[in-house]
């Protein structure tokens, strides 16, 4: 097992301990590290289970009987490429999180000096924004918004 990975598992288990005990002033702030840690310990332990199963299928491909070799080759085959994307997966929830990740954003799109070009750009911005904000899965919400006599934006 990797040795990060193992400091996670060590971490989430002084965090129950420490959290049992009661002993501890700041709860809220230890709960809130295990709850962080919650989905990462759950991909590391699923991830020893399917290496531990790897290791006993490669145990079976030792076996007299074909039959039982050519399923161990099998399961061999699907549980490789699953333990890959456990690994990255894994990797990636343990990279550093962004601050800012939780907080609102506002975007103020104006037109400028231009007359109706301007307002028409503007709503072309308007769309583009709000559907790369539709596709990450954010929620636009319009606070004011006003149309030109072209069908453009003005604020």
């Amino acid at each position: 097992m990797d040795t990060a990975f193992q400091k996670i598992l060590d971490e989430y288990s002084q965090l129950t301990s420490d959290m049992s005990s009661g002993g501890v002033l700041d709860m809220a702030k230890l709960g809130k590290r295990q709850a962080e840690l919650e989905p990462v310990v759950a991909r590391i332990k699923n991830l020893e289970l399917r290496i531990k199963e790897l290791e006993e299928n490669q145990k079976l491909m030792e076996d007299a009987d074909a039959e039982i070799k050519s399923m161990a080759l099998d399961e061999g085959r699907r549980l490789e490429p699953e333990i890959l994307n456990l690994k990255s997966e894994i990797e990636e929830m343990l990279l550093p999180r962004d601050p800012n990740d939780g907080k609102n954003v506002i975007v103020e799109i104006r037109a400028g000096a231009g007359g109706d070009e301007a307002t028409l750009f503007v709503a072309e911005m308007f769309r583009a924004y709000g559907k790369f904000a539709e596709e990450r899965g954010f929620k636009p919400h319009i606070v004011s918004s006003s149309r030109s006599d072209a069908g453009g934006l003005k604020r």
